[in-house]
């Protein structure tokens, strides 16, 4: 009894606590977004974009690689440690372990970023949006991104979120959410046109509500599964979020043998924004079977496999439909803004997880 109050006193706090800390990084990156690149020409720029400046100056702003950098190496390196199950031991056999191969992802990805703004850089300058008297704008950029998004991959370890562990997913998420608001306005203005039948919108509107529904039922699934089997919650939820990820780029370096090995390589490579997709989706249930495989499979019997079939196929169908929705209906209708399911996915968990009040940093939901 005595524990029950207990947890019910700090269950507000925590989520006082994890508001405080989410709404930190938003702050970060919105003041972040509007810090435009040392040694832009504002002027030139202003008269190009003609009045869209949000989402423009976002682009052009310290924060443009955001925590991107971080993400490509973490895939990844999420990709190596699944299809590599000795690796994943290595780093779960103790905390020291687990500090090398962070402090490994976290240099690679400075490393890169440094690579994507060198590109970036180059291209802003020859396209004449320079001052004259930015002799150093290559230098100064660089070191202005690669210092902004060590400080997202800062925020992202020290803010932690319930059922998550870092708010990784957070700062990731962030900017597709950010930019919608203008895209969606752009989409309605079309609309009051006439140039967008209302039926659109309801369709959208039924696949953000019927996925937002799938991922929370699935997510309850896989609580109420790593409840019973002792199974960390940010362990669970990793089955939810990375399988879209990891399926869609391994789709794409498949496709890159086959392209080779084929009689006929070029239309293959024409037909590639088919062919990922459906490999896509067969790779999902494969990837879902992996991440079950190193958690919750090797605890159990026969029995509770069989007992444990039902959630894992749900969380592959939930999935699956929502990524061949989105993908089905952005291509269909031609949308200005992309319908990618697994940001619907991210930005639901985040979502779920800043309502949570138990588990605080991911911990077993039996702890």
């Amino acid at each position: 009894m005595s524990d029950t109050v207990i947890q019910s006193k700090e269950k507000p706090a925590i989520r006082r606590d994890t508001t405080l800390a989410a709404g930190l990084v938003l702050l970060v990156v919105a003041i972040g977004s509007h810090i435009p690149v040392p040694g832009l020409d504002l002027a030139v720029i202003s008269e190009q974009i003609d009045g869209q400046t949000s989402g423009v100056m976002a682009r052009l702003s310290i924060m443009a690689l955001g925590i991107l950098p971080l993400y490509t190496v973490l895939v990844h390196a999420e990709l190596v440690r699944v299809l590599i199950p000795p690796l994943a031991r290595w780093q779960a056999a103790s905390p020291r372990n687990a500090g090398r191969l962070d402090l490994i992802i976290i240099i690679l990805a400075l490393l890169l970023s440094v690579l994507q703004a060198w590109g970036i850089l180059v291209a802003l300058e020859q396209s004449q949006l320079v001052r004259h008297d930015s002799a150093a704008f290559v230098a100064v950029g660089i070191a202005s991104f690669v210092a902004s998004t060590a400080v997202l991959i800062w925020l992202a370890k020290m803010v932690q979120l319930p059922g998550l562990g870092s708010s990784f997913w957070l700062v990731l998420v962030l900017p597709y959410l950010a930019g919608l608001p203008e895209e969606i306005a752009l989409w309605f203005e079309m609309a009051g046109m006439g140039g967008v039948p209302a039926s659109e919108f309801l369709m959208i509107a039924a696949y953000v509500l019927l996925g937002i529904a799938g991922v929370v039922f699935a997510r309850s699934s896989l609580l109420r599964a790593a409840k019973e089997h002792r199974v960390e919650t940010s362990t669970a939820s990793a089955m939810l979020i990375w399988p879209v990820f990891l399926a869609s780029m391994a789709a794409g370096y498949l496709i890159i043998p086959i392209a080779l090995i084929s009689e006929d390589p070029e239309g293959l490579l024409a037909r590639i924004p088919y062919a990922v997709p459906v490999l896509t989706t067969v790779l999902i249930p494969l990837f879902v079977y992996a991440y079950a495989r190193s958690t919750f499979l090797k605890r159990l019997d026969e029995t509770q496999k069989q007992a444990l079939s039902p959630v894992l196929f749900a969380v592959a169908g939930v999935q699956i439909a929502i990524f061949v929705a989105g993908h089905l209906l952005w291509s269909t209708l031609m949308l200005k803004f992309s319908l990618a399911g697994s940001m619907l996915i991210v930005a639901t968990l985040v979502m779920l997880s800043l309502m949570r009040t138990d588990d605080p940093r991911g911990q077993s939901a039996t702890a």
